[in-house]
């Protein structure tokens, strides 16, 4: 997993500064065909005739578990129900990345990681990421 320029400013100001901790108001994932990097947009599936969307994630105790140590060190925390995106009406191409945001479009990365690839087309099953298929971990 990887911040973004954006979430390690505010973690910085909110633990060296005045600030006040950031609290994204909704969090939403986000599939892309490259590497979305630390500060540029990255190549997002395009949502011109593909029925791509970014979907909300639930900022839940119940959605997530809670952060726990991980045998190879860091804080690990994982979706424990599923997170589904709308069914492909055109093709998507190559999904290589997951983001997140915060917002439904635009907003502001908060991380993103790299995912097994996948192809995705037009009539394809909506893609889902199982319970326990995405986690999330601090070093």
């Amino acid at each position: 997993m990887n911040f973004s320029t954006f979430l390690e400013t505010q973690l910085l100001n909110t633990m060296f500064r005045s600030a006040a901790a950031y609290k994204p108001p909704a969090i939403y994932a986000a599939l892309f065909t490259g590497d979305p990097t630390d500060a540029a947009g990255g190549p997002e599936v395009s949502t011109t005739g593909t029925g791509y969307t970014r979907v909300q994630i639930t900022q839940a105790d119940a959605s997530w578990t809670a952060p726990a140590g991980d045998p190879s060190g860091g804080s690990i925390s994982r979706n424990t129900t599923p997170i589904s995106f709308p069914t492909p009406t055109g093709d998507w191409g190559r999904v290589t990345h997951v983001a997140l945001f915060d917002a439904a479009s635009a907003g502001n990365k908060l991380v993103w990681g790299q995912i097994v690839p996948k192809n995705i087309n037009n009539g394809d099953p909506a893609p889902t990421f199982p319970a326990n298929s995405i986690s999330w971990r601090l070093d």
